[in-house]
């Protein structure tokens, strides 16, 4: 499970952080690759790392990382760090922590008697 959080982090951090992305996420909108990703990392940090712990957490963990790639960007030709990515990339958290607790309470209503 924990592979499903790493290995995807670090194909984000690659894509993000090269001077001209290639492949299926340049095909998305920006925005969309944001929001997407981070809503994914999120539920997939969830249950890799946290499972039933505070959402507080996840957030913190993801928006650090946000904030870090676009910091990192600055340094790359043909990039730039933008703010507006950062508000996409906690829209897409926010998503991803919800989706994963509605998953989890989901799944115990039904393993429960």
């Amino acid at each position: 499970m924990r592979a499903a959080f790493w290995i995807p982090l670090a194909l984000c951090t690659a894509a993000a952080l090269t001077a001209n992305p290639s492949g299926g996420v340049a095909s998305l909108s920006g925005d969309t690759a944001h929001f997407v990703a981070f809503a994914y990392l999120a539920a997939a940090l969830f249950a890799a790392h946290f499972r039933g712990g505070p959402t507080a957490g996840v957030v913190l963990w993801l928006l650090a990382f946000g904030v870090l790639i676009e910091v990192g960007q600055t340094f790359i030709d043909g990039r730039s760090g933008e703010l507006l990515d950062v508000a996409v990339d906690a829209f897409g958290i926010a998503i991803g922590c919800a989706a994963y607790r509605l998953w989890a309470r989901r799944r115990r209503a039904v393993v429960a008697p």
